[in-house]
């Protein structure tokens, strides 16, 4: 062999050994432009604003939220966007400590368009190499949490636009494939950093709803590890009553009926308990329009959630309550109305008997006065049970053992045998307190006189320490509890008066079996209750 020939081997080598290694510088292009399509996705994904400040105080990295609000702000200070001089101080001091190595969390003030929006602001510092190069930061906006939202597919579409010019350009730069290979390694790690620092819960699916990966933040929400995720898919953490509706989104999003949605719905956790959750979820696809893979962001709403029903069931309480109370007033006014009232009447058509015939028909006159006395002393009678009623004097004057012993002596032509039993250490309660177990007794012992048509009904209060249990007992029809009429308004105001004094009602009743009604309520004196 000649050594021309063996120069146009090793030339040929050569020539191979370069092209593998730009075929090698290719990939790395590539997977450098998928890297970065990802993170660029990923930010402008989140709706609310994305930022990155560098250690010169500049902008370096904006998501396309915080472009809608103040334009273009890389290079520029976040200071030069403050409405005003107060909140250019807040958020200078903000980036200040945060470049001072905390974790900066605080609520602030922004203009945009002429108006004034609140923001929840979150800092904390960027660290590489054990050093801090950049804050990274958002403003999860609290005034108008959809607005993001509503413009999400136009930042989509501009942010495809740009990537496809910057992978144009990286395409033309490959005289600098070195380069481009640090640039790789150091995306994968600021794309690490973005995901894992727990800001919000973010996940990867695949079309299959598997979990490919999850971050800190939502292994939190979900109460699982990292590794229970990985191995199972999201419908099995899901609510059954919300799973449905999450199917219907999740399949038009895989027939490109849409590209992303919103949702709120329920994970089941790992030790059983729900947390509510909003969901924005958008699907990422290949040049074929088959998606590659599906971005969920997790926003934790459980204690809003709690909160709104907490204050429905107060509004509902509130509603019934008045209701009870509406009854009741209307209850005393037919009793004035048909009572109390015609009394008043036939007494003053007596009188005006009187008056005529005191001068003509003396025994006229006497008998009209006689029979009006009579209905004036029945009217007072009347008025002392009206009051006795609503709230016996005897409640007052000797308390509470003395109003229910009054109770239950009352004069009842049809009613049932009454055993009353008591083992009480206390003299003396807190008038309130001594008015609702009153009450109680008193709507217990209606019920059963009026529905029960029981033989015979067993009333005890009995202490145990600083707890009162009253317990209401008949043998009669009973009910089905599951069925009672809303208008029963009785057993409602024992569960109220029960939970509003902090204390325990059940009411157990079958059909035929009877009713028992057992209350426990804290016991409070007298005394304490002045101090």
């Amino acid at each position: 062999m000649t050594d021309h020939d063996r120069t146009t081997e090793e030339f040929v080598a050569e020539l191979t050994d370069l092209r593998q290694r730009i075929a090698a510088l290719e990939t790395a292009e590539e997977e450098l432009a998928k890297s970065r399509a990802v993170l660029h996705a990923a930010i402008d994904c989140l709706p609310f604003e994305f930022f990155a400040i560098g250690t010169d105080g500049r902008y370096f990295l904006q998501n396309a939220v915080l472009r809608d609000h103040y334009g273009d702000a890389v290079g520029k200070r976040p200071e030069d966007f403050a409405p005003n001089e107060r909140s250019r101080q807040v958020w200078l001091d903000n980036n200040r400590r945060a470049f001072a190595g905390e974790r900066v969390r605080a609520e602030i003030e922004a203009e945009i368009g002429g108006r004034t929006f609140y923001y929840d602001n979150v800092i904390t510092p960027i660290r590489l190499g054990g050093r801090v190069y950049g804050i990274l930061g958002v403003n999860v906006d609290i005034t108008e949490r959809k607005r993001a939202q509503e413009q999400l597919e136009d930042r989509i579409q501009y942010r495809t636009a740009d990537l496809k010019a910057a992978n144009r350009q990286l395409r033309r730069e490959i005289a600098q494939r070195k380069r481009a290979e640090d640039a790789l390694r150091k995306s994968e790690r600021r794309f690490r950093n973005y995901f894992e620092q727990g800001l919000i819960g973010m996940g990867v699916t695949s079309v299959d709803k598997r979990w490919l990966e999850v971050n800190d933040r939502l292994c939190e929400i979900l109460g699982c590890c990292r590794e229970e995720l990985l191995q199972g898919t999201w419908t099995e953490l899901t609510h059954p009553d919300d799973l449905g509706r999450s199917l219907d989104s999740f399949n038009r999003l895989l027939r490109r009926d849409i590209e992303d949605y919103t949702l709120d719905k329920r994970f089941l956790r790992k030790d059983g308990t729900s947390v509510y959750t909003t969901l924005h979820v958008r699907a990422f696809r290949d040049e074929d329009g088959s998606i590659d893979h599906v971005v969920a962001l997790i926003e934790d709403i459980t204690e809003r959630k709690l909160a709104e029903e907490a204050l429905e069931h107060e509004r509902r309480t509130l509603e019934r309550m008045l209701r009870a109370s509406d009854h009741e007033r209307r209850l005393i006014a037919y009793d004035i109305h048909d009572g109390l009232a015609q009394q008043l009447a036939g007494a003053i058509m007596q009188f005006h008997v009187y008056a005529h015939a005191r001068q003509t028909k003396r025994e006229d006159a006497a008998r009209a006065f006689d029979a009006a006395m009579k209905m004036l002393q029945q009217c007072h009678a009347e008025v002392r049970r009206l009051i006795s009623g609503v709230r016996p004097p005897i409640l007052d004057e000797s308390g509470v053992m003395a109003a229910i012993a009054h109770l239950i002596h009352e004069p009842s032509l049809h009613g049932p045998k009454i055993d009353f039993r008591s083992r009480v250490a206390f003299s003396r309660l807190a008038p309130v307190l001594e008015n609702v177990i009153y009450r109680i007794v008193q709507e217990g012992l209606t019920n059963a006189r009026n529905h029960s048509k029981s033989e015979k009904v067993r009333i005890s209060l009995t202490q145990r320490g600083n707890r009162l249990r009253i317990e209401i007992r008949d043998w009669g029809v009973g009910f089905d509890p599951q069925t009672t009429q809303e208008n029963r308004f009785g057993l409602e105001g024992i569960r109220e008066r029960a939970r509003l004094l902090g204390g325990k009602c059940r009411i157990k009743s079958k059909p035929g079996e009877g009713t028992s009604i057992t209350v426990e309520l804290p016991v409070v004196e007298q005394e304490a209750a002045e101090q």
